[in-house]
């Protein structure tokens, strides 16, 4: 990936893999469920948690940082080249105008 780099005024060559940084996360789209009039969701407790107490709620992995919408892949990848670029995720906090406008 090819960015801008206001600092020294070049273009740099950021290279990086299609690792992407996930977390586990309960998938409740897959639990059947009634909705109150309210629209709050109540779930059974049989479909929730198995004869031993254990939760039986099926996971998906999902992307830790950005949060595209369908398989935008490459939104991840250009979040990941922006993280290697400051120097980590966490720089990437708040922003800046500028380099959302490359």
């Amino acid at each position: 990936v090819r960015l801008y780099d206001m600092g020294r005024a070049t273009w740099e060559n950021v290279e990086i893999d299609d690792h992407i940084p996930c977390t586990h996360e309960d998938d409740w789209e897959a639990i059947s469920f009634t909705e109150r009039e309210d629209g709050t969701k109540v779930y059974k407790h049989e479909d929730l948690y198995d004869a031993q107490g254990r939760k039986k709620i099926p996971g998906k992995w999902v992307p830790l940082f950005g949060r595209p919408k369908g398989a935008k892949v490459w939104a991840l990848l250009l979040e990941k080249a922006m993280a290697k670029f400051v120097g980590c995720y966490a720089h990437l906090s708040g922003g800046s105008e500028p380099y959302a406008l490359m």
